[in-house]
């Protein structure tokens, strides 16, 4: 469960795991109005190199506040996926072991990825064969660009163009 952090520097991964409280071994959970969550799915997802996933939300659950953060799985990624959980209405919603509050929607590539694009093989791919928790992985790659931009949103400047 994430925690409030008033400013979060997201090029301190140290400073991201901190916001992470874990609960384990529970048999339902309250989730808070306003609280964001990430659950790990009881599956372990091996896609091969010619599909691609996507995680969805479900309507019935939308429609009552509790949202499913949209996230996409990489043709080749290996791992059990860990969902972002919000709780955007003024209820406390109860969540149990087996909840199927999302849906993995799968889209079969024309073509297999060549070795060098493969998730697996990108030096970005901090969640490839995930099994624990394995919180936001701030400390992304970046080009010299784009790390100069980050920069300056993180330190209150605009960037220049």
């Amino acid at each position: 469960m994430l925690e409030r952090a008033d400013v979060l520097d997201l090029s301190n991964q140290d400073a991201v795991d901190l916001i992470y409280s874990t609960k384990r071994g529970l048999e339902e959970f309250i989730l808070k109005p306003g609280q964001y969550c990430l659950a790990a799915l009881d599956e372990v997802i091996a896609l091969p190199y010619n599909v691609v996933a996507r995680v969805m939300p479900r309507t019935r659950f939308t429609r009552l506040g509790l949202l499913v953060a949209p996230q996409f799985c990489n043709p080749g990624y290996v791992g059990r996926l860990q969902i972002g959980i919000l709780n955007v209405s003024g209820n406390n919603i109860k969540l149990a072991p087996k909840m199927r509050i999302a849906q993995l929607v799968f889209e079969r590539l024309e073509s297999i990825p060549t070795g060098n694009r493969l998730y697996r093989n990108q030096a970005s791919a901090a969640y490839q064969d995930e099994d624990g928790f394995i919180g936001a992985q701030a400390n992304m790659e970046m080009s010299d660009e784009v790390r100069r931009i980050f920069d300056r949103m993180m330190h209150g400047r605009r960037a220049e163009s």
